[in-house]
């Protein structure tokens, strides 16, 4: 089971997965756990772990890492204690080059968390998130890709804030398929329910409503499904052969106690690619 702190609502908690037979990922079913790294659910259903990171070489090596002040303190570690720093290490590179690529100022740690979700690679047996590997594989180069895209005009990552009562549309444009992930820091409350249950949407142009993943912590290990979320601080729509152009459709449920700003990170991998620039170039 997961420890408490891992259970968290916005923390970024990172589960381990053994290092790539050939070096490089292979497809949703090469991603495997470590047997040392915790599955969800969180114990009201959450989706936890949030995503995963490789934890030790493929020839099962723990990561060769700094052990201490001196400059030839190195050793070697293994499990989640190693899977967390190489998501921490690419965050903040992305941090980085967010700030040359991009003029909008600081991001809130929910853009974080909604890029780090959005552009993680499928791992596991069925499409979606899963109490295993959370969102997926973390992947940097797939994060640089949406933040480089955004510079280009394609795209969005931005933080919008929502009033009680209020409804909001953001057109998306973009090819048949589109991914939206909202994230958002929920207020404070005694236990973990969530107290602002916000709602994520695409609607295609022929009116149909597309609704976010979503886990049923009574069958842990069944698929994803796309339904309404009222859990997780993380709403993730994918559109497939869907009728652009899509509007984005932000709301809630109950009452919100003050305005809530909900982080959104929107791409079209189906979409034609603009001149992009590397990591290296501003």
């Amino acid at each position: 089971n997961l420890a408490w702190a891992g259970q968290l609502k916005h923390v970024i908690t990172v589960g381990a997965i053994l290092g790539f037979p050939a070096g490089r990922y292979a497809g949703a079913t090469s991603v495997v756990s470590t047997s040392t790294s915790s599955w969800g659910p969180a114990f009201d259903g959450r989706i936890k772990p949030d995503l995963v990171a490789v934890s030790r070489s493929a020839d099962g090596a723990g990561l060769r890492t700094p052990t201490g002040p001196e400059s030839d303190a190195y050793g070697h570690i293994s499990g989640t204690s190693a899977a967390a720093p190489v998501v921490t290490g690419g965050l903040a590179l992305l941090v980085e080059h967010a700030r040359r690529r991009l003029d909008i100022g600081t991001f809130r740690a929910s853009t974080w968390k909604a890029l780090l979700l959005h552009t993680a690679r499928e791992a596991g047996p069925h499409g979606g998130p899963d109490y295993r590997f959370g969102y997926g594989l973390f992947d940097a180069s797939a994060a640089v890709r949406v933040i480089d895209e955004v510079a280009e005009g394609q795209g969005m990552i931005r933080a919008v804030e929502l009033a009680d009562g209020d409804t909001l549309w953001l057109d998306v444009d973009g090819g048949p398929i589109v991914r939206a992930t909202g994230a958002w820091t929920d207020p404070y409350a005694s236990t973990f329910d969530l107290v602002h249950d916000m709602d994520l949407r695409i609607v295609d142009a022929d009116g149909t409503e597309h609704l976010p993943w979503t886990l049923n912590p009574q069958e842990p290990t069944a698929p994803a499904l796309k339904a309404d979320n009222s859990r997780d601080v993380v709403e993730q729509v994918i559109v497939e052969n869907g009728v652009p152009p899509y509007r984005l459709r932000i709301t809630h449920k109950g009452r919100l106690r003050s305005p809530q700003w909900i982080s959104l990170v929107v791409s079209s991998p189906s979409r034609p690619a603009k001149n992009k620039r590397s990591l290296q170039q501003k």
